[in-house]
């Protein structure tokens, strides 16, 4: 699990999005799946493309941390 810290940063349909979507590209490839967190409510549309990633998003940081750890330990009885 890689937790992304957007820190409320607004991410445009742009240059915003294909950044992001390039470092989801390479978490992806390192066969990790990715948590944001500092989502801003902004940026939600946005975002809401790139659910096909089974993203999950979390305004608050400690928040994201506590669900990719509880999907890291679900993941390790699964394996």
């Amino acid at each position: 699990m890689v937790v992304v810290d957007l820190g409320g940063t607004l991410v445009d349909a742009g240059v915003g999005a294909l950044g992001l979507e390039k470092l989801l590209d390479a978490i992806e490839r390192w066969g990790a799946d990715a948590v944001l967190a500092g989502v801003s409510p902004a940026s939600e549309p946005v975002l809401s493309q790139l659910r096909d990633r089974h993203l999950l998003l979390h305004h608050e940081l400690p928040q994201a941390i506590a669900a990719a750890f509880q999907i890291a330990g679900a993941q390790q009885r699964v394996y």
